[in-house]
């Protein structure tokens, strides 16, 4: 008969169940705590840490911005001009909106061929000017969006724009650098040209860098010539409401 036979089988079997197990048990299987050591000890995995961005997380559109910045000319090799700035805007749609700028220049530097002229020469060139306070209104566009990834940790979103307009400058007519400074102040209207980028802090609060081209029309001598001023400033930007919301076909994402 094979009943012996069989028995036998099935009793090596078990007996050989029970050993592995036992093995298993006394050092072969790796707690769950000691699996995840390794990825505790170095930072998650490089999957979960790069983040995937596929719409914007800023939206402009139907949105007012107050952005205050101070700046100073670059141009002038004269004078060094410091601007402080007020830009009120509404943007009607996502890539333009309208823009008005105040800006007033308070505070002035003399450079070294003034301190020459006063100190050396004791006269200046005639209509020696430099700018004093300025009114732009402008319309910008946005053409381009983009992300950085960094340190694959944290996305920064930024734009680019470009700017265009006129309005009115004023700038001081300097006849003399000496102790007796005699200035007159002349109002002009002026063509303002430049650009810009944005760097998106949440969704209310951005940080830009921009410059800026303001050309007028002037007379020297009986010559009539185009005098730039070219300022360049930074600030920060305070958008109104303080949040927006994402449109889809099907429904929308407050934000």
């Amino acid at each position: 008969m094979k009943l012996p036979s069989l028995t036998m089988t099935l009793a090596s079997s078990v007996l050989l169940s029970a050993a592995a197990l036992a093995q298993d048990d006394a050092g072969g299987a790796v707690p769950a705590e000691e699996q995840a050591e390794p990825e505790e000890t170095l930072g998650k995995p490089l999957s979960e840490r790069i983040q995937a961005v596929s719409r914007k997380i800023f939206l402009k559109k139907n949105r007012f911005e107050l952005a205050p910045s101070a700046g100073f000319t670059v141009n002038d090799a004269f004078f060094r001009s410091y601007f402080f700035q007020l830009d009120a805007a509404y943007h009607i749609i996502e890539p333009f909106s309208v823009e008005l700028r105040l800006g007033i220049a308070p505070l002035d530097e003399k450079l070294e061929p003034v301190r020459y002229l006063r100190d050396e020469v004791s006269s200046t060139p005639i209509d020696l000017t430099r700018p004093f306070y300025l009114v732009d209104l402008s319309g910008t566009f946005t053409p381009l969006y983009g992300k950085i990834s960094l340190f694959a940790d944290w996305i920064w979103h930024y734009d680019l724009y470009l700017a265009a307009g006129g309005g009115l400058i004023g700038v001081w007519k300097i006849s003399s650098v000496g102790t007796n400074q005699a200035t007159a102040l002349s109002n002009t209207a002026m063509l303002g040209l430049g650009g810009g980028m944005r760097g998106f802090i949440n969704e209310w609060l951005v940080v830009h860098i921009d410059v800026r081209d303001y050309l007028y029309p002037t007379v020297t001598q009986s010559l009539g010539f185009v005098q730039n001023v070219l300022v360049l400033s930074a600030g920060v930007g305070f958008f109104f409401p303080f949040g927006f919301e994402h449109e889809y076909e099907g429904y929308r994402v407050e934000s």
